[in-house]
């Protein structure tokens, strides 16, 4: 049996948050990712909001980027019984090894999928995943229109990065 080490303590959720549920993994790479969940306040007729929150560290939890993947309304207020479990079951963080740059975790947590434009309010497993490397994104399909054959046509394509790290452009070709 091995000897636990105490080190540091890192703050990981947002300072004053009402956090719970948290869910650790540690990619290949050795960043550190946290899933977790925190309590917002109440909407005007009494129902909690809640958030889904995916923290990550590239320094050995020394700091956090913190990162809202939803924000949403309790599908019930609070019935006075103590067993009552609105957030459910559904809060796992994992990774695995792949080829790409980057860490990336896949997870789930329980939340209202009426955020997600499901028609009613009911708790769901809501699944993501976070890649942190840069994405490169582009609008597709690149909409020009007709063009005559003899004609030239233009449109503009917007060139984006949907992942955590930089994305660093060299150069554009034609």
């Amino acid at each position: 049996s091995g000897n636990a080490l105490p080190g540091t303590a890192h703050q990981v959720s947002l300072t004053g948050a009402q956090a719970a549920l948290p869910s650790v993994a540690v990619a290949p790479d050795g960043t550190v990712g946290v899933l977790y969940t925190t309590f917002d306040g109440f909407s005007a007729d009494g129902f909690p909001f809640f958030s889904g929150h995916f923290a990550y560290s590239t320094d050995q939890g020394a700091n956090f980027t913190d990162q809202v993947l939803l924000t949403f309304l309790s599908p019930s207020m609070d019935n006075a019984d103590p067993r009552q479990r609105v957030l459910g079951d559904y809060q796992q963080l994992k990774t695995v090894n792949g080829t790409q740059a980057g860490a990336t975790f896949y997870g789930t947590f329980t939340g209202n999928g009426a955020a997600l434009g499901r028609s009613s309010a009911s708790s769901d497993a809501i699944f993501f995943k976070v890649t942190l490397a840069p994405q490169i994104s582009v609008n597709s399909p690149l909409a020009i229109g007709d063009v005559c054959l003899t004609a030239t046509g233009q449109a503009q394509l917007e060139v984006a990065d949907t992942g955590a790290d930089e994305l660093i452009l060299s150069g554009i070709t034609r």
